[in-house]
């Protein structure tokens, strides 16, 4: 499964929205379906950018599952997120930061998805339809929680 959604927002820099996608402890307090997120590595790059190693539970309802992702921070560019632990045969999360002008942001978030188990791969096409939307929505009400109402109509 791919999906991508691409969002301006006014009122927010790319700094803001790039800090705000890398603080991914905080991922639990707003993103749906994220039970919890801990960064268990960090590595700096010779690029001056940084990998992390996350352990990650996501659950819905009584269903929970826990895995690791490799993400890897370049400031206010992008930010990669990699997994082909369980149950993923491969998860690969990228967002994308491009000032549209002072104080707007385009943001871009594309998921890739696929699943070690067809099972979960149905129950996850159960609530996953539109997921890019909700995350991109979560972040841009974080984004308004943190930093003011965006001046986006």
């Amino acid at each position: 499964m791919r999906a991508q959604v691409e969002r301006v927002l006014v009122g927010y820099t790319c700094q803001q929205l790039f800090d705000l996608a890398a603080d991914i402890e905080s991922y639990p307090s707003f993103l749906p379906f994220c039970r919890a997120a801990r960064i268990l590595q960090t590595h700096a790059l010779e690029n001056g950018g940084t990998k992390l190693i996350v352990d990650n539970v996501f659950g819905w309802q009584g269903i929970r599952t826990r895995f690791r992702t490799e993400t890897t921070l370049s400031p206010l560019t992008k930010i990669e997120v990699i997994s082909k632990e369980h149950p993923f045969e491969r998860l690969e999360i990228f967002w994308r930061f491009k000032e549209v002008a002072p104080d707007t942001c385009a943001v871009t978030f594309e998921i890739y998805q696929t699943f070690r188990s067809g099972v979960i791969s149905g129950i996850v096409g159960l609530f996953a339809s539109g997921l890019e939307t909700r995350v991109i929505d979560a972040f841009a009400a974080e984004a308004a929680r943190r930093y003011g109402p965006s001046r986006q109509a």
